[in-house]
């Protein structure tokens, strides 16, 4: 926010502006990925100092478009929660100011959630690293695996159902939902269990 030393444009820009950025800043790492690759290709053209100069300042420059289109994507992150996320309206409906502390927890999107939802997703979806298939036979088997379990997850989607936390392979629509199934079923029972347990504890030191 600008009252803790922000800018007045970080407090104004739109997530559509800062689309916009992305997409500029990825045509730019794009030009110098062909660049440095061309470098590359170059390497007999030139004399060994000349080429190790060339090749390092190539490089140099994929870093720094890299660094800037982190840094956009970062801002679209942070631009999305200050207008989706939790506490982006008031109790009236009316939209709040950008990053004020007095926001009330109403859900949304955060930067957080956004990560989370990504590492379940890639989780899901690569049974073969993070499910019991073991190593896949090919490239192929794996984007096969991929798609399959994207299918499945738009299948339940589509049904309403929300996806299990946890990464499992899944053969069939009915297995995925039977899991999921299972997880809304296990979930209130582990967390009365633990709220069991716990005050348990408490008053048994407090007799």
């Amino acid at each position: 926010p600008v009252s803790g030393g922000g800018t007045l444009w970080c407090a104004e820009v739109t997530p559509g502006e800062m689309v916009d950025w992305c997409l500029s800043e990825l045509v730019e790492v794009e030009t110098e990925l062909k660049n440095a690759s061309v470098t590359l290709a170059k390497q007999h053209d030139f004399f060994p100092e000349t080429f190790a100069s060339k090749k390092t300042h190539a490089f140099a420059k994929v870093s720094d478009e890299l660094g800037d289109l982190l840094f956009d994507v970062l801002m679209l992150l942070y631009v999305c929660e200050r207008e989706f996320g939790p506490g982006a309206l008031d109790d009236d409906g009316n939209k709040k100011g950008c990053f004020k502390k007095e926001r009330k927890e109403i859900g949304g999107c955060t930067v957080a959630g956004a990560a989370t939802s990504a590492a379940r997703k890639v989780r899901r979806r690569c049974p073969h690293t993070f499910g019991s298939l073991g190593q896949a036979a090919s490239v192929k088997e794996e984007q096969e695996q991929w798609r399959r379990v994207k299918n499945l997850e738009k299948q339940a989607e589509a049904a309403g159902e929300t996806l299990p936390e946890a990464p499992a392979t899944y053969v069939t629509c009915d297995e995925f939902s039977s899991d999921v199934r299972l997880f809304h079923f296990l979930a209130p029972l582990t967390f009365g269990l633990a709220v069991g347990l716990t005050a348990g504890a408490f008053l048994w030191r407090r007799v």
